[in-house]
């Protein structure tokens, strides 16, 4: 089987298996399409550990991608690290393909606020994050 197998598999309810082929072809050929698509593979999957050790192979270019430290953010904070998570997005994150109305990072700024602020992510946190918190500029791309 090879990487062009995993796609009818992963949709036929067979993730674990995907996932190894995802990650096995990123791993051998890493370019950014191939590692955005494995990384939200195991995100969907809930391998937050697996996300954050795929990342620390990869090369720095990659490491480096705003949108592969979105993912590392993602990890760190389903897995129960907010701190980890609004240190990526505090730090120098850039995403050189968002676009306005894109409201990625500040759903995951807002996961971040109720997990502090409640211990857990629930639509009430999330309710209580979007009328309390407010969201770093450079995190803002929503549309107002």
């Amino acid at each position: 089987l090879s990487l062009h197998d995993a796609l009818p598999i992963y949709q036929a309810g067979e993730t674990e298996a995907a996932e190894t082929f995802y990650l096995e072809a990123a791993k051998s050929k890493p370019i950014r399409p191939l590692v955005l698509e494995t990384l939200g593979v195991m995100l969907r999957r809930r391998n937050f550990a697996g996300m954050e050790e795929l990342i620390r192979t990869l090369p720095e270019s990659l490491q480096s991608d705003g949108r592969v430290r979105t993912y590392l953010a993602l990890a760190r904070l389903r897995a129960g690290d907010p701190e980890g998570a609004e240190a990526i997005l505090r730090g120098d994150l850039v995403l050189t393909d968002v676009r306005e109305g894109d409201t990625l990072l500040t759903d995951i700024w807002f996961e971040i606020a109720a997990l502090k602020q409640f211990g857990e992510v629930t639509e009430a946190g999330l309710a209580w994050a979007s009328e309390h918190v407010s969201v770093p500029e450079h995190l803002d791309f929503r549309m107002l």
